[in-house]
This record gives C-alpha cells, structure tokens and sequence, in this order.
C-alpha cells in the first residue's frame, strides 16, 4: 500500500465529516517511522470517522509533541477491534461496579448504622460524610496532586481505601469510628471517579457507556445485595461479606483492559504544568452551564428526596415491611432506575441535560409536600415515583459525560471529566447539609 494512496484516504474521511476532522495521518507521519506509521495509519482510516475526534473545529492535537505522540499511540491502541473493544467494555463496567459499591452500600445501610449507635442523627449525616471527602479530592486533588501519579498508584489507593471503608463499619462501635469507615468510602470512591473518567481518554469512546452503566449497576446491585444480606445476617456481617468486592479492580486492570493507559497529564507533569492556569479557566467556563450546573441541581434535587424524604415516606401499618425495610427498598427502587438509565445511552440519548435536572427539582417539590402532608394513598405509589427519580439521575449523569467526550478536544478529555464531575459531587455535598435541616423540620410533624 502507497504512502499517497494513504494520504487521499485520509482527505476523503475528513471531506466526508464535513471537514470538522483533523487529519491524524499527518501527524503521524511526523512521529511514526516506517512500518509503525503505516499501521497506525490504517487503524485510524478503518476507525468509525465519529469515534475518536470531536466536532469543535479546533482541530486535534495541541502543540506540544509529547502530547501529540501519546495520543498517537493511545489512539492506535484505541481501535475497536472485537476481542479489544468486548475485554475493555467489561472492564471499564468491573470499574464503575466496584468503584461505586462502597459508597453505595454506605447510603443504603445509613439507617441501619445510625439505628444501633446514634438513632438522633438523620442519614444526612451519613451522606456528607460519604461525599464531601470525594468533593475535596474532585476540587483540590484531581487538577494538582493526583495527577502527579500514575494510574496504578491511583488505583492501589482505591482499593486500600475501600477495603478498610468495610472494616471499620463492620467493626464500629461507636458513631466515630463508623463515621471514618464511611469518609475511607468516599475517598476510595472519589478517587476512583476522577481516575476512571479520565482513563477513558485512552480507550475507545464505547467505554464511557460501560463505565456509566457499571457505576448504575453498583447501585442496583449493591443495595439488592445489602438488603438481601441483611435478611440473613446482621449489617455489621454484611459489611465484611463485602470485602471482595474492591479486588476485582485489580483483576480487571491487569487482566481485562487491552493495554495499559498513558496519562497525558501526569506525563508531562513530569516536566511541566500541561495547561496554564489561563487554559484550565478556559476549559472550565465552557463546561459550567451546559453540564457542571445540570448535574449540580439534578444532584441536590436527588440526594435530598433520598436522604431526608426517605425516612419521612414511610407507612407504619403497611404489614408487609418494616419502617426500615421501606427505606432499603426505596433504595433498591431508585437504584434500579438510576442502573436502567445509565445504561440507556445506545438506546436512548440527549443532546442536553438540563430537562432531567428541572424535572428533578419539581419531583423534590411535590415529595418534599407529601412528606408533610401525607396525601399520597399507597407506598406503591412511592415505589414507581421514586424508579422515576433514578431515571432522571442516571439519564443527567451518562449523557453529560458522553457529551462532554464527544465535543471536547482529546488532550484536554482527561482534565475536563475530572472538573466536570465536580458538579454533581457538589449538589450531593449541598444536599446533604440541607438533608440534616428538612430532616429535622419534617421530623417535628411527624412525630
């Protein structure tokens, strides 16, 4: 196969695009010798023309050369061959599982950890415990410190963290104890986040499905596994069945993924800052309205109906469950709506997120009434209301992202999924403190 032959290939893929695509081959004519070039070259060209670039027109590599190889090499490797693309897709699906389990067994079993140490706090307490140690990570660790490390480092922390999260709650007896149990699952979880999202730069665009639909899936399977365990043994029991759960983060990593991912950041951190503080405004400013101020108020709206509407929903002549199964169930329902929507994005897309946040507000409005005033005639009604409220959530939270991935240059993908998910870590740290206050106040009235 000719060089030139190559070259007008690569022209007619861009022409196609409606000349919105940088030509890769170019580039990598610049950075790939002899044969190696013409292989790279071929797993562009034969790459689906809307998997790999963006549609900003500002074309696709920056001007530092460093940048431009990595991405070079991570794109080569990025080719959704079959065999690769399955392996990876499952892998990043293991990720969002296992990263989201800890803190998701957390919120489901709050009432139970509260009800044998402290019954007088509401599970709001057990929320901004649960997230606002992933809100500093997201808002100080991600854009300075955690880039400094590499993946694997990164993903070590992770499972340290989640392992002891299970063992100090497992083994707490006190509200102290259980409560650093709980800030180890944030951090563990945090990390995670910021971690994985930005893996996903190196690796074909399909994984962020997987990645959204997994993390959905820790939800509907962890708290069916949680209320399921709790049927058979006591809660602190079923913290320690759990510890199995952050391993198969390793054996994903080094057994699943099809090679290993290059950080652009941390890379070049070695050497210098990758953006100029001018640039990491730049790219910020674009993400605010369109999705970081989205995910902000489906969040808040979310997290408050779940942590203090929860526990003022509940039917005591209902026979069928107890006051604190209601609560693991209504977990379980909204689990499996947030899992059903995060796993919709082949189905199911949008091109904005912000229907979904202004339709969660109005449910937080009309839930936030009922608990007051009780004019809902059945907890069944309850059950379909609050699937709806996870359908929101998951439907704001895999579409922003698949959004921001798709329009967003590729050497600053790994910066702006880190900042972006500042968003949504926000409104459920603000939910939280407001939790404790409508708690209270809803309290008062039904007691």
């Amino acid at each position: 196969m000719e060089r030139r032959s190559m070259s007008s290939r690569s022209s007619s893929v861009q022409s196609h695009n409606g000349g919105e695509e940088a030509d890769d081959s170019d580039t990598m004519q610049l950075l790939l010798p002899g044969n190696d070039q013409m292989k790279a070259e071929e797993l562009v060209l034969n790459t689906h023309p809307n998997d790999d670039h963006v549609d900003d027109g500002d074309g696709f590599y920056g001007d530092d050369d460093a940048n431009a190889r990595i991405l070079v090499e991570n794109r080569a490797l990025q080719h959704p061959q079959r065999n690769r693309s399955r392996r990876n897709w499952i892998a990043f699906w293991i990720f969002g599982l296992c990263n989201n389990f800890g803190y998701v067994i957390m919120l489901s079993g709050a009432h139970d950890i509260l009800k044998k140490l402290d019954p007088t706090l509401g599970t709001g307490a057990i929320l901004l415990a649960d997230i606002l140690p992933t809100l500093l990570i997201k808002l100080f660790g991600g854009p300075t410190l955690i880039y400094r490390m590499p993946y694997i480092l990164r993903l070590l922390i992770v499972v340290g963290f989640a392992i002891l999260s299970f063992i100090l709650v497992g083994c707490a007896k006190n509200v102290s104890v259980a409560m650093l149990g709980v800030v180890c699952a944030s951090i563990s979880s945090g990390l995670g986040e910021i971690s994985f999202l930005s893996m996903t730069s190196c690796y074909h665009k399909g994984v962020i499905n997987a990645w959204s639909s997994g993390t959905g899936g820790a939800g509907a399977i962890g708290a069916s596994v949680y209320l399921g365990l709790t049927e058979l043994m006591s809660p602190s029991q079923a913290q320690f069945a759990m510890l199995f759960i952050p391993c198969l983060l390793l054996v994903s990593y080094f057994f699943l993924l099809s090679h290993r991912p290059v950080s652009i950041i941390s890379t070049n951190l070695k050497e210098s800052q990758p953006f100029s503080f001018k640039e990491k405004v730049a790219m910020t400013k674009r993400l605010i309205f369109p999705y970081m101020l989205p995910l902000f108020v489906v969040y808040w709206a979310e997290y408050a109906i779940n942590q203090s509407l929860y526990e003022n929903l509940q039917w005591p002549d209902f026979k069928k469950l107890s006051t604190a199964q209601q609560y693991r169930t209504y977990q379980l329902i909204y689990q499996i709506g947030v899992f059903v929507s995060r796993s919709s994005r082949t189905v199911f897309t949008l091109d904005h997120v912000w229907w979904p946040a202004l339709v969660q507000l109005i449910n937080f409005v009309v839930l936030f009434c009922d608990a007051r005033y009780h004019f809902v005639p059945s907890i069944y009604i309850h059950f379909v209301w609050i699937f709806f409220e996870g359908l929101l959530g998951g439907l704001a939270y895999v579409n922003a992202f698949a959004l921001i991935s798709k329009h967003t240059k590729s050497e600053h993908r790994e910066f702006s999924m880190t900042v972006a998910s500042v968003g949504d870590s926000f409104g459920i740290s603000v939910a939280g403190a407001c939790a404790l206050g409508i708690n209270k106040y809803l309290k008062k009235y039904n007691q």
